[in-house]
């Protein structure tokens, strides 16, 4: 199980969705490597993502009901105005308790 970073990458696609699923391919197969004993950290070095994201991957957070409300508060105002940046989408929803 011999890779090059660059010609992995290159396989990867350019949408969010291709990479996202690439990602999950390569965790699969370190995870399968894994299991045969080699070292998490070197297969992670090898294919190149991180080692924190394959563990990320293995267990997979849920978002909290709170985390969940604050999202929908900036949804909300980024639709009302869409020309906010990012400390303001980040100040409103504290100003703006109903």
């Amino acid at each position: 199980m011999i890779f090059k970073k660059k010609s992995l990458a290159a396989f990867q696609g350019s949408s969010s969705a291709s990479r996202r699923q690439w990602r999950g391919c390569l965790f699969e197969e370190i995870q399968q490597g894994a299991a045969k004993g080699k070292a998490v950290s070197a297969l992670c070095q090898m294919t190149g993502p991180h080692r924190a994201g394959f563990y990320r991957w293995r267990v997979p957070r849920q978002a909290t009901p709170v985390e969940m409300e604050i999202r929908d508060q900036m949804q909300k105002i980024a639709l009302e105005s869409p020309s906010y940046g990012f400390c303001k989408y980040t100040v409103a929803p504290v100003a703006r308790k109903p």
